[in-house]
């Protein structure tokens, strides 16, 4: 409830700024004022997550098919500008509840900080003890330099709390995340399922 209550009184916090913004001619202040109601989003952003974060491991794991959590997740992202591809022979998988936020987060990902993602391609490959599910854009991938942080939390980047939370929702049930893209030429994001939590699949 405090929470909620928080997130309303921002909501009138960027509201009041955005406001006072009109008509301001003075540089300064208008910088001051936008830096602020960028804070004020920050703030929701990272309680928002708070929420997330506190339900992670507080329901049964369940079996789910894996294009349905896709789809549902692409549509979040709420973007005309790229394409999703998956391919056929869906899984199933056994995860937390939480398994669509996973790909909501990557999706967001490469949506934001793409730069110039049109086409997102998700597929399957099964080996003898796992089964990889790779998501891969064609944006302007990930600098060396940030591979290494990537999925930790790195207090004031805005980048990295979605991966964070991605990361540990598949932890929760014994699954892996790593990031093999070549920098420049796009993001990829293979998901490490051990073949027990997997059925379903053609293998």
């Amino acid at each position: 409830m405090i929470r909620h209550d928080i997130l309303n009184q921002l909501m009138v916090v960027s509201g009041s700024l955005e406001l006072a913004s009109y008509g301001i001619q003075e540089p300064d202040l208008l910088k001051h004022l936008t830096r602020a109601q960028t804070a004020t989003k920050t703030i929701q952003r990272q309680i928002i997550f708070t929420r997330e974060y506190e339900n992670l491991g507080a329901v049964t794991p369940t079996w789910q098919q894996v294009s349905t959590v896709i789809r549902r997740a692409f549509l979040e992202v709420e973007t005309e500008s790229i394409i999703l591809n998956i391919q056929q022979d869906s899984p199933d998988v056994f995860a937390d509840p939480l398994f669509e936020k996973v790909f909501y987060h990557l999706f967001h990902y490469s949506y934001k900080y793409g730069e110039r993602v049109t086409r997102i391609e998700v597929s399957f490959h099964y080996a003898t003890t796992e089964l990889i599910i790779t998501v891969a854009d064609n944006g302007i991938g990930i600098s060396p330099e940030n591979k290494a942080h990537l999925f930790e939390w790195r207090s004031g980047n805005e980048k990295t709390p979605g991966l964070f939370l991605a990361q540990k929702i598949l932890a929760s049930t014994g699954i892996t995340i790593r990031e093999t893209g070549e920098f420049k030429k796009g993001t990829r994001f293979e998901i490490i399922v051990p073949i027990d939590k997997v059925k379903n699949g053609s293998r």
